[in-house]
């Protein structure tokens, strides 16, 4: 009885899916453009990338359904014909690994293409050791490249105000005290 109604609600979800993809497809033509669909930024340009199985720019029900019987049978580990609770966690689990090394290796990509200055593909020693060091740039603030025992006290008290929300590290936040009184 669990397994059936389990069944159920998956294939209920994946279709709700599903017809939810196929209208959006109907209600109005979506074209490619640079590869991806021109629907802005977040998670519906990679689903309709991932749902456009032929890359045509549109999306077919048969698109739907070769996709969904994909997702299903790449749940169903154990081909039984049948997705189990454990199989949908191990599944879930697998794919947030995937994601995380991806953004692991997009971070990596990131980090070489910002420190390799000569555009080998790696980071030499020199390159290392020549990468910004945004702490002791702001901690140095007459820019003399030594940091005294002024400039400490001024970093250290001004890393409290951060740890207690009196600062909050970005240009535009302020608290309301911070701002400068208007009526002056």
């Amino acid at each position: 009885m669990k397994k059936t109604l389990m069944t159920m609600t998956l294939m209920t979800s994946a279709l709700a899916v599903g017809f939810g993809a196929v209208a959006v497809a109907q209600d109005a033509p979506m074209k490619r453009e640079r590869g991806g669909f021109d629907r802005g930024h977040g998670p519906f340009p990679m689903m309709m990338d991932k749902l456009d199985l032929n890359s045509d720019g549109e999306i077919t029900a048969e698109e739907i359904e070769a996709h969904d019987a994909a997702m299903f049978a790449e749940m169903d580990a154990d081909g039984d014909g049948v997705v189990t609770g454990a199989e949908m966690t191990a599944h879930h689990d697998a794919k947030r690994e995937e994601m995380r090394r991806k953004m692991e290796e997009r971070r990596q990509a990131k980090m070489i293409e910002h420190l390799d200055q000569d555009g080998d593909g790696v980071i030499s020693a020199d390159e290392f050791a020549s990468r910004p060091k945004r702490g002791f740039d702001m901690a140095d603030t007459n820019g003399d490249g030594v940091i005294d025992a002024d400039e400490i006290q001024a970093a250290k008290e001004k890393m409290g105000k951060h740890k207690r929300g009196d600062w909050k590290g970005k240009k535009h936040s302020r608290k309301w005290d911070d701002r400068p009184d208007e009526q002056e």
